[in-house]
């Protein structure tokens, strides 16, 4: 059994074994970061105004899973396909392999963060900065209209079924005032027939109150719609804007990338050189306590012989260091 004040013992023997792979990894990961193309990155912001959102998915950005269905949507081939033929870096009529590679390299370079209920933020980094800003306003341009294009949808076809409301509301009124006008006419000709009167003007108020109803619904739902349709603007009624334009970042990710590299090779290293310190332990058959003695061999320790270590004589004097083992 190995003591823990053992263990402390043999990793400070196998010091070495430590500080040369924490250094060979260390060095290996930085040489790996700088020989690696200089990246450009570009950031923007996205302010959503949950308030009007009528989706689900954004009325709460900041669950985890609400979170995924939004990169995933960020990196979805159809707003990865659009944004790259926009700009130009996919041209039409390309095999499906290069258009599947260049995809997959862009979607590696996109990275959606989601700040709080309100802030989203996009970050695109580049090996070229030529158009980079560019490239993420187009990108986070298809985002908003592929994350509202459902709302939008669904606005569209209320809309639609509430103009039909109208318009059927409006000749059901048109024709009971005809009735009504007929029935007055016929008033004055036969005498009164007051309830017929009655039922179609209860019938007329009917329709006008339902025909109010919906119109008052539509006139909600197009001021919704307006605001989706006005949703790459900064007006007060869009749902999903920018509040901080594309720009381009100074070049302090390369050396996080240098740093994180280091700490990652570091980190590599500690495990390695716990493996090969833990292994040479595990395998040395050296006998070192009293205890090891007695279980392999049946001896009885009768005594300890001091280790003198280093000794030196200073004026006539013997000196040393004295250290006890078996």
């Amino acid at each position: 059994m190995i003591h823990f004040l053992t263990l402390l013992f043999n990793f400070w023997n196998y010091r070495y074994h430590i500080l040369v792979p924490a250094i060979v990894f260390t060095m290996t990961a930085l040489f790996i970061s700088l020989s690696q193309p200089v990246l450009f990155e570009a950031t923007t912001t996205l302010y959503l105004d949950k308030e009007k959102a009528g989706s689900p998915l954004l009325k709460n950005i900041t669950e985890s899973d609400h979170e995924a269905i939004l990169e995933r949507t960020l990196k979805g081939e159809r707003v990865l396909q659009d944004t790259l033929q926009e700009v130009g870096l996919l041209l039409d009529g390309a095999s499906p392999e290069t258009e599947k590679r260049v995809v997959n390299n862009f979607a590696k370079n996109i990275n959606l963060e989601v700040l709080n209920d309100h802030l989203m933020r996009i970050t695109y980094e580049n090996i070229s900065q030529q158009n980079i800003e560019t490239i993420l306003e187009t990108l986070s341009l298809n985002f908003i209209h592929e994350i509202l294009a459902p709302e939008r949808f669904r606005t569209e076809q209320q809309l639609s079924s509430l103009a039909e409301q109208i318009k059927y509301y409006s000749e059901k009124i048109k024709i009971a005032e005809e009735a009504l006008k007929n029935e007055k006419n016929l008033e004055n000709k036969k005498g009164s027939n007051l309830k017929k009167m009655v039922s179609l003007e209860f019938d007329m108020e009917k329709y006008i109150a339902q025909k109010r109803m919906a119109q008052e619904e539509y006139d909600i739902l197009l001021t919704k719609n307006k605001s989706l349709v006005s949703q790459y603007s900064q007006s007060p009624n869009a749902v999903l804007w920018f509040v901080e334009a594309p720009t381009k970042l100074p070049q302090v990710a390369n050396i996080q990338r240098h740093i994180k590299y280091m700490l990652t090779g570091l980190f590599i290293a500690l495990i390695f050189s716990a493996f090969i310190i833990v292994y040479s332990l595990m395998t040395d058959k050296s006998l070192r306590t009293e205890e090891e003695f007695r279980r392999y061999l049946g001896l009885k320790v009768i005594g300890h012989m001091p280790n003198l270590g280093d000794v030196r004589t200073e004026n006539s004097y013997i000196t040393a260091n004295v250290r006890t083992t078996i």
